[in-house]
């Protein structure tokens, strides 16, 4: 009877440890540097991502910096051809519209937000948000001091 229960108490105890050094390298490995505005260096730098999918998706980001701010920013989604994603592919589909509408406003809600990770997405555009600030975290990359 003791041999049990040392044995179910040392399988709990080796899962709880397992879920907590899970825990530790998924919070560690998520976290990202505090953006800092002031480390950029005014100019216009661009940044890109492409998914590594079988039909991949390429965003594309130019990004104006003057004074620590971004002052202008433009990007643009393509397909796995290349083609610009605009008013074709919305007409594909519900959630293609929402997905061009989506990358028309992330711009300006940078613009306002100064902080990629604080722009929530348009509903129903969440993949093209997630796309989108990885190429501007590309491009604010290029732009640190």
């Amino acid at each position: 009877m003791k041999e049990k229960i040392l044995s179910r108490s040392t399988t709990l105890i080796a899962a709880l440890l397992v879920l907590l050094m899970a825990s530790a390298l998924f919070s560690a490995c998520s976290k990202k540097a505090k953006f800092n505005p002031e480390q950029l260096k005014d100019g216009s730098y661009t940044g890109e991502f492409v998914d590594d999918d079988e039909n991949p998706s390429r965003v594309e980001v130019e990004l104006t910096i003057e004074g620590g701010k971004i002052i202008k920013c433009e990007a643009a989604e393509y397909d796995h051809n290349g083609n610009l994603k605009a008013e074709e592919y919305a007409a594909i589909s519900p959630e293609a519209a929402k997905a061009v509408e989506g990358m028309r406003e992330y711009p300006d809600l940078l613009l306002k937000a100064q902080d990629p990770d604080t722009i929530d997405a348009v509903s129903g555009a969440t993949i093209s948000l997630d796309r989108f600030k990885a190429a501007v975290w590309d491009a604010l990359k290029k732009a640190e001091n």
